[in-house]
């Protein structure tokens, strides 16, 4: 069975990663989506991605941007069949290179730990020994069996339970890279929207397959035409291409996006105010500095000094800079002063404080400011991590939500017709397994003497009498 008749999925690309030209201008006439409400001309689109941008090299929004984007490349993505067919849940895992979990099917819990038994000698009061189980070995002259089985990975013996089946990541050449396209989406939270073209194949099986979602980026997009109803009709990239990118053959991830605004709205907007006055902070306080550790040169003419003579003097200070090599000659009767700052002078660096303890507000990531500020519980760390936490989740459940309704359901509508009922849903879950199989690790490795001392105190670790006095001397 082939594509669904009627259906003209895209095969080729139309648009074009840097289909824009320096120097042009959007026509405003036509450019139909824009914020009306946002008043700072710099903060409007296409002006406002130039703004963004240039906003990102400073340490502290850079820091923001990692601490909001990275978390999500570590969740752990998935199928969820959502009641699909297995022909289309098993199409859309091999086309996108993600694993399929049911979250209706039991998955194994992981194996209880091991701990050493006491021996009969420890138990009559001998000297305390870790007692190891070593597996025995077969009997001689015969092979050993595996204690695992290779086909399932159970032990050797086990039957294998129900759970979900062992996910093998293909090749990632020519292939869609969902990780690659994951970071690149996200950046929509720092310019407010991003655009991507779906581009595929038709395979030997006569369906169509994902090949890539090829970035069109957000200073390439010149015109937004939209329908009636305010959704997006097509759009044009610079003035170097003729042909429209029509909307059904695009992804937008437009960031709290409000009525017709695909411009979207984004983090950076709360930091800008904050980021403008830091950035004029920093530059005063550099010149504070310098004038503070060299001076403000003063000279005073000889007696009888012309203007003439004055004017040398006056741009000889001008041009004095401090220097293993600095200095200068000056008339008899003439003096040169370096005169300090009198009186306090502005906490610059309290100042550029305040603007980070603001730009990390805008991102909830106040955990970020602790240990730098004077004032605040550090116990309230644990406490701001679960609200940032809860940013993280939201921008997930953001980017799964576009990516469902207008990529996957896409390529079911094409190879399978609209009138599928059920379609299998990207989804997300924390990766936990570090912390399920060894919840006292971080303890562990930051003070492992104090962990040994409590597994000897509870019993769990019988050492001799010479290590015991070693350990609590």
């Amino acid at each position: 069975m082939g594509l669904n008749q009627g259906s003209r999925p895209p095969t080729n690309e139309i648009g074009s990663y840097t289909a824009w030209q320096a120097g042009y201008t959007p026509q405003w006439s036509v450019l139909q989506a824009f914020d009306e409400l946002e008043t700072n001309p710099k903060l409007t689109f296409p002006e406002s991605i130039f703004t963004y941008h240039s906003m990102r090299p400073d340490p502290q929004i850079q820091g923001l941007l990692t601490g909001a984007i990275w978390p999500l490349l570590r969740m752990k993505w998935y199928i969820n069949p959502n009641g699909a067919r297995d022909e289309i849940v098993q199409k859309i895992s091999a086309d996108y290179n993600l694993p399929i979990i049911d979250p209706t099917v039991p998955t194994l819990p992981p194996p209880p730990p091991t701990t050493p038994t006491v021996t009969p000698a420890q138990e009559q009061g001998l000297p305390n020994t870790l007692q190891v189980n070593i597996p025995r070995k077969g009997t001689p002259g015969k092979p050993q069996q595996p204690t695992t089985d290779p086909a399932t990975g159970m032990p050797t013996g086990q039957a294998t339970p129900p759970g979900q089946p062992i996910f093998h990541q293909r090749r990632t050449q020519n292939r869609f890279n969902f990780l690659d396209h994951l970071e690149t989406a996200l950046e929509a939270i720092a310019y407010g929207f991003e655009m991507f073209e779906q581009v595929g194949y038709i395979g030997p099986d006569g369906k169509w397959h994902l090949k890539k979602l090829a970035l069109r980026p957000a200073q390439t997009i010149t015109e937004i035409h939209l329908t009636q109803d305010g959704s997006i009709d097509y759009v044009m990239q610079g003035n170097l291409l003729e042909t429209p990118l029509t909307i059904d053959r695009l992804v937008v991830y437009s960031f709290q996006r409000r009525g017709a605004n695909w411009h979207g709205r984004s983090l950076l907007r709360g930091c800008y105010a904050p980021w403008l006055l830091k950035d004029r902070a920093m530059r005063v306080g550099v010149m504070n500095i310098q004038r503070a550790g060299v001076g403000t040169p003063i000279a005073q003419g000889h007696p009888g000094a012309t203007e003439s003579d004055l004017k040398v003097l006056s741009q000889m200070t001008q041009n004095l800079v401090a220097g293993d090599r600095s200095g200068g000659a000056i008339p008899y009767g003439a003096t040169l002063k370096l005169i300090g700052v009198e009186g306090g002078q502005p906490d610059t660096v309290g100042f550029i404080k305040l603007m980070n303890e603001e730009m990390a507000r805008s991102f909830f990531q106040m955990f970020m400011q602790l240990g730098q500020t004077t004032s605040g519980s550090r116990a309230l760390g644990e406490t701001f991590v679960e609200y940032h936490k809860l940013v993280t989740e939201y921008l997930a459940q953001w980017f799964t939500m576009i990516f469902n309704e207008h990529v996957i359901e896409d390529d079911i509508d094409w190879n399978y017709g609209p009138d599928e009922e059920f379609a299998p849903l990207l989804a997300w879950k924390w990766d936990t397994e570090g912390s399920d199989r060894n919840p006292q690790g971080p303890q562990a490795a930051a003070n492992p003497t104090h962990q040994i001392q409590k597994l000897a105190q509870d019993g769990k670790l019988h050492i001799d009498e010479n290590t015991t006095a070693a350990l609590f001397s």
